[in-house]
Protein backbone atom coordinates (compact mmCIF):
# COMPACT_ATOMS: atom_id res chain seq x y z
CA UNK A 1 0.00 0.00 0.00
CA UNK A 2 1.60 3.88 -0.89
CA UNK A 3 0.07 6.26 0.32
CA UNK A 4 0.43 9.22 -2.68
CA UNK A 5 -1.62 12.38 -1.46
CA UNK A 6 1.96 14.27 -1.88
CA UNK A 7 0.37 17.44 -2.30
CA UNK A 8 -0.48 17.80 0.96
CA UNK A 9 1.06 19.87 3.63
CA UNK A 10 -0.69 17.49 6.66
CA UNK A 11 1.38 14.38 6.95
CA UNK A 12 -1.41 12.53 8.47
CA UNK A 13 -2.55 8.74 7.78
CA UNK A 14 -4.76 8.60 5.05
CA UNK A 15 -7.57 6.08 5.76
CA UNK A 16 -7.76 3.23 3.47
CA UNK A 17 -9.37 -0.09 3.78
CA UNK A 18 -8.06 -4.03 3.44
CA UNK A 19 -10.33 -5.20 0.73
CA UNK A 20 -9.93 -9.49 1.97
CA UNK A 21 -12.14 -11.82 0.79
CA UNK A 22 -15.63 -10.22 1.36
CA UNK A 23 -14.03 -8.28 4.76
CA UNK A 24 -13.23 -4.58 4.68
CA UNK A 25 -9.73 -3.88 7.26
CA UNK A 26 -9.82 0.07 7.88
CA UNK A 27 -6.16 0.96 8.04
CA UNK A 28 -4.54 4.15 8.14
CA UNK A 29 -1.66 4.38 5.15
CA UNK A 30 1.13 7.14 6.68
CA UNK A 31 2.81 9.01 3.25
CA UNK A 32 6.58 8.73 2.39
CA UNK A 33 6.87 4.94 3.02
CA UNK A 34 5.63 1.58 1.24
CA UNK A 35 3.62 -0.74 3.71
CA UNK A 36 3.24 -4.27 3.11
CA UNK A 37 0.64 -6.61 4.39
CA UNK A 38 1.05 -10.50 4.09
CA UNK A 39 -1.89 -12.47 4.45
CA UNK A 40 -2.97 -16.61 4.64
CA UNK A 41 -6.44 -17.72 5.13
CA UNK A 42 -8.09 -15.46 7.67
CA UNK A 43 -4.65 -14.04 8.95
CA UNK A 44 -2.88 -10.70 8.55
CA UNK A 45 0.57 -9.27 9.55
CA UNK A 46 1.31 -5.46 8.66
CA UNK A 47 5.00 -5.09 10.25
CA UNK A 48 5.72 -1.10 10.65
CA UNK A 49 8.93 -0.83 9.31
CA UNK A 50 10.37 -2.29 5.27
CA UNK A 51 12.71 -4.29 6.99
CA UNK A 52 10.75 -7.12 8.35
CA UNK A 53 9.97 -10.16 6.33
CA UNK A 54 7.02 -12.10 7.11
CA UNK A 55 8.10 -15.87 5.80
CA UNK A 56 5.35 -17.49 7.23
CA UNK A 57 2.00 -17.64 8.83
CA UNK A 58 0.35 -20.70 10.53
CA UNK A 59 -3.05 -20.50 11.66
CA UNK A 60 -3.84 -22.56 14.79
CA UNK A 61 -7.31 -22.05 15.29
CA UNK A 62 -8.09 -18.51 16.85
CA UNK A 63 -4.31 -17.99 16.96
CA UNK A 64 -1.64 -18.23 14.29
CA UNK A 65 2.42 -19.04 14.77
CA UNK A 66 4.37 -15.98 12.85
CA UNK A 67 7.48 -16.68 11.32
CA UNK A 68 9.51 -13.18 10.76
CA UNK A 69 12.69 -12.15 9.20
CA UNK A 70 14.40 -9.04 10.08
CA UNK A 71 16.81 -7.34 12.13
CA UNK A 72 16.33 -4.76 14.96
CA UNK A 73 13.07 -3.81 16.33
CA UNK A 74 9.32 -3.64 14.75
CA UNK A 75 5.99 -3.33 15.71
CA UNK A 76 3.10 -5.82 14.54
CA UNK A 77 -0.43 -5.33 13.35
CA UNK A 78 -2.28 -8.53 13.22
CA UNK A 79 -5.28 -8.81 11.52
CA UNK A 80 -7.84 -11.20 11.82
CA UNK A 81 -11.02 -12.13 9.25
CA UNK A 82 -13.91 -13.40 11.16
Amino acid sequence: MLNVNWWSEKPDPAPAQLLWGGAEIPLAISREQIHVVTVSGDWGVWAEDGETDVMRIEPEGKRARIRLQGQGKTSLKILYRP
